[in-house]
């Protein structure tokens, strides 16, 4: 069987223009006793999780049937929302994240009916303790510039959680352990 030719001109990955600027190190923060969290909100809609906390870090539930190691009978899941934002000051981009306290002390965070992006939003801990409630408050919108746009939240928890690659087992298989 012979092959035909093929034009390499076809095989090239042309482009249409520049990618669009990946943002350099994303920052999650969150606020301190004392030390509130104040940022410009840079979309509308928060990326909902459920996450795990053990040995002092969070991470993503990736679910008990995908060998979750925060999935065990001593841990429980804890609902996170995350939405990007901005700082006027120094022009950094970073994530802020929200409790379900957060949402309870502030239900405009997650209302459907209320535009949040280019809207101020400011965290803190209600007492002095690093593990206070956290209360929310959206101010009015950022008027004296146009906010950068957002950056891909999902994109920037998994550099955060260091989850680039995952290897799943086989369907109906158990993970192994270590």
């Amino acid at each position: 069987m012979r092959e035909s030719p093929v034009d390499p001109r076809s095989l090239v990955q042309w482009a249409e223009g520049p990618p669009p600027q990946q943002p350099g190190f994303i920052e999650l923060r969150r606020p301190m006793p004392g030390v509130p969290v104040r940022g410009v909100l840079l979309a509308n809609d928060a990326t909902q999780v459920y996450t795990h906390h053990l040995d002092g870090s969070s991470f993503a539930c990736i679910g008990k049937e995908n060998g979750c190691p925060g999935c065990g009978p001593q841990s429980s899941k804890r609902w996170r929302a995350y939405f990007p934002a901005f700082c006027p000051q120094s022009g950094r981009l970073f994530l802020v994240e929200l409790t379900p306290n957060a949402v309870r002390s502030c239900p405009a965070l997650l209302d459907s009916n209320t535009p949040r992006k280019g809207r101020w939003i400011i965290l803190r801990r209600r007492g002095q303790k690093a593990n206070s409630p956290i209360m929310a408050e959206l101010g009015e919108g950022f008027r004296h510039f146009r906010p950068p746009e957002a950056f891909d939240v999902k994109d920037a928890l998994i550099r955060i959680w260091r989850m680039s690659v995952i290897i799943l087992p086989p369907p109906g298989r158990p993970p192994a352990s270590c």
